[in-house]
């Protein structure tokens, strides 16, 4: 049932699956739900804040690549190379400026 909640795509599912779920836990659990609730939108689709989720869940890692590709699958195959290497490219630069910025406010 929490992967259910984790996986719930819109807030009526979500609210719907967590009363569900709150009928089967106990209280220690239902405190530790709550708890974690603050913070959903780091691990709830139906509260994905820029499509973040931290990249620890995907929904469908077929889909996501298939979306990447769209509209290069008609070039050679060197220029898909390259295109993907250039998405991966940026991918990680991002990704480490991220970093990067979250280290210097912890520094700072």
């Amino acid at each position: 049932m929490v992967k259910s909640l984790c996986s719930a795509r819109t807030e009526q599912h979500f609210k719907e699956t967590k009363k569900k779920l709150d009928k089967m836990l106990n209280k220690e659990s239902k405190v530790w739900l709550e708890q974690q609730l603050d913070q959903k939108s780091k691990w709830a689709l139906a509260y994905d804040e820029g499509g973040y989720r931290y990249d620890i869940m995907n929904t469908n890692s077929v889909e996501s690549l298939n979306n990447i590709f769209k509209g290069v699958r008609a070039l050679s195959v060197s220029g898909i190379v390259e295109y993907s290497f250039t998405k991966c490219n940026e991918y990680f630069v991002k990704k480490w400026n991220l970093v990067r910025e979250r280290l210097a406010v912890l520094d700072g």
